[in-house]
């Protein structure tokens, strides 16, 4: 919904803190509402080689793909409009039941069955 109605500060939200660490991942910049659409979201099951226990918390992965009409490049710039590309969400689960997620990896060449 977020990404939805454009709200780059609620995206950046869902992020944990240190996720934006380091030169390649940047906080998203302001983007207009996006017409996202064919959403597919489905629980995976993956070992994070580079998971490093975080106190109270319990990670899950999520398999997601999504199609955005018209795409202006603003939010994706990796995918042409009406076109997907798998992505791999890593979200914290904590004792208090608040979420984050911790990673995101493009899968490009993942084929969904």
């Amino acid at each position: 919904d977020y990404v939805k109605h454009g709200d780059h500060e609620a995206v950046n939200g869902l992020f944990r803190d240190d996720y934006f660490d380091g030169e390649e991942k940047k906080p998203f910049e302001d983007f207009p509402m996006q017409k996202i659409y064919d959403i597919f979201v489905r629980e995976y099951d993956y070992e994070d080689p580079n998971f490093d226990y975080v106190e109270n918390a319990e990670p899950s992965y999520y398999l997601v793909t999504y199609k955005i009409m018209e795409n202006d490049g603003l939010f994706r710039y990796d995918i042409d409009a009406d076109t997907e590309s798998p992505q791999l969400f890593g979200v914290l689960t904590y004792a208090d039941g608040t979420s984050e997620i911790y990673m995101l990896m493009d899968l490009p060449d993942f084929v969904l069955i």
